[in-house]
């Protein structure tokens, strides 16, 4: 008989609704399902009288197989269905189940794992930013309604990969996410980049002492790769002079990470090659970083070289830092996209470049604002749009056409590098030097012995 799937609900989130209707307001496309389309059509909605004789969604040639795309209300990115007490129009009149099943099951967050599905929540959400309602846990009845088990199989004799073409048992890898999340869970250890190195480095341990060695003179050399590599982070780890120097795989990579920034709302990612190619202009245009573009996000013209070059005197703030590492914190104990839609490397790295778009569109704001500090406010508005914007619609590295990407993710060289590219002066400091000792406790179990 098959194991069946469990869900495994985060003991540490915090959430309940505050009506503020953020979700109800962003850019991209909302979502429903056909089956749904009757009710709506057959109860016309005679108390509001804008919802009269005026199309509710149509269809989309970039919407999923099934699905209709909602209006949104003239002149806005808000959702037609969305009133002006703050409220969900459908959702008041005939019900919860009637809203599209994305709407229903947010702020909520599922990640399948290897044995399980993973449920948190969405950073999107100003509530869940400030870790206020009630405990996730009391929430079972919602999440059981709303968030649907994968339908996938368990594999606790799992191999997951690591990067470079190292794997280990999934017993050690999950004893590594723990080591990991906790490493952006605990009150110290520094700004978040200094916690994303620490990260790196161990993960540059593990996969050293998993790689095999026939001979001391392989040895001497891993040892003479860990004191360049150490050199090299103590010396490098600082800002980029400016942006544009940054190694050109960084700002690709930064680029597909914001892409969403530059496209129609309507616009998928699921394209055909043709429509990729066309996207080429718009990615080459970011990863320049220098110039303007419309931001669709910000809803105005945003100018590169000024956003990059704006003083911030002021730094981040410790509680602005807090609020990322927690949201990381949170990708990590799902082992979201690291170790299984990517390898942990990869994951890592992606992490990093969302981090850099969220912190990107913070700078962008406070140099609207004239701010010198970016504040958990101007923060928790940059990962707002990247939670809401970015990391829930489909990504490049996804395109199996379009590998490049998740080839470059997989080096945990350049993902130091992307450390960098938004790392702020004076803000990126190195870690603890970790030792073999910290590299088999982080795996729970002993290394592999070195073959000779």
């Amino acid at each position: 008989m098959d194991t069946p799937r469990l869900q495994v609900i985060d003991q540490d989130a915090n959430f309940s609704c505050g009506a503020c209707s953020l979700c109800c307001q962003q850019p991209y496309a909302i979502l429903m399902e056909k089956e749904k389309l009757a009710a709506l059509d057959e109860h016309g909605f005679p108390a509001h009288p804008r919802l009269q004789n005026r199309k509710l969604y149509h269809e989309s040639k970039d919407a999923p197989e099934g699905y209709v795309v909602l209006e949104k209300k003239e002149g806005t990115t808000h959702c037609v269905f969305l009133g002006d007490d703050g409220l969900c129009i459908i959702h008041k009149e005939l019900g919860a189940d009637a809203k599209p099943r994305g709407c229903s099951k947010f702020p909520y967050s599922i990640s399948p794992t290897f044995v399980e599905d993973r449920i948190s929540l969405d950073f999107g959400c100003p509530t869940v930013q400030a870790d206020e309602g009630r405990p996730l846990a009391e929430q079972k009845d919602d999440i059981a309604r709303t968030c649907r088990i994968a339908n996938a199989g368990v594999y606790p004799d799992a191999t997951v990969r690591l990067g470079g073409g190292i794997s280990v048992p999934h017993a050690e890898y999950e004893a590594l996410m723990d080591d990991i999340r906790d490493i952006f869970a605990a009150e110290e250890g520094g700004l978040i980049w200094s916690r994303f190195d620490r990260t790196l480095t161990l993960l540059e341990r593990i996969m050293e002492e998993k790689r095999p060695r026939f001979s001391d003179e392989d040895a001497e050399t891993v040892d003479d790769a860990h004191a360049e590599s150490d050199a090299a982070s103590k010396a490098g780890l600082a800002p980029f002079d400016s942006a544009p120097a940054a190694p050109s795989p960084v700002r690709m990579m930064f680029a597909s990470t914001l892409l969403r920034d530059v496209l129609p709302p309507s616009v998928h990612l699921n394209l055909s090659v043709w429509r990729r190619v066309l996207l080429l202009p718009k990615l080459m245009k970011i990863a320049k970083l220098t110039g303007e573009y419309d931001s669709k996000l910000l809803g105005r013209k945003v100018d590169i070289d000024a956003v990059l070059a704006h003083p911030l005197e002021g730094g981040l703030k410790k509680d602005a830092s807090a609020l990322l590492r927690r949201c990381i914190a949170t990708r990590m104990w799902q082992r979201l996209l690291a170790g299984t839609r990517l390898p942990v490397v990869a994951g890592v790295h992606q992490h990093i470049q969302d981090v850099n778009a969220a912190l990107f569109l913070a700078r962008a704001e406070a140099h609207h604002r004239g701010a010198d500090t970016l504040t958990r406010e101007l923060v928790g508005k940059g990962l707002s749009l990247v939670e809401f914007n970015i990391t829930n619609q489909p990504r490049l590295f996804n395109q199996k056409s379009l590998s490049w990407f998740t080839g470059q993710l997989d080096d945990p060289a350049l993902a130091r590098q992307s450390l960098r590219l938004m790392a702020l002066p004076g803000s990126v400091t190195r870690p603890t030097e970790i030792d073999a000792e910290a590299v088999r406790e982080s795996l729970g179990e002993p290394v592999a012995p070195v073959v000779g």
